[in-house]
């Protein structure tokens, strides 16, 4: 449910984005993939910090 949410709010999804729209030159694209990469390395770095590993 929490995927649909976001990517109704996100106007699409983190594949289409990174793929179709930065390769169009969207500006709205080039937010949303920033967005999600900063999040994705936030995270990444929290886990790390706590000291989970796979």
């Amino acid at each position: 449910m929490l995927v649909g949410v976001g990517t109704r709010l996100g106007k699409g999804c983190t594949s289409g984005h990174g793929v179709c729209g930065v390769g169009s030159l969207s500006n709205t694209s080039f937010v949303n993939v920033a967005t999600f990469m900063a999040f994705a390395i936030g995270t990444a770095q929290l886990v790390q910090a706590l000291g989970v590993t796979p």
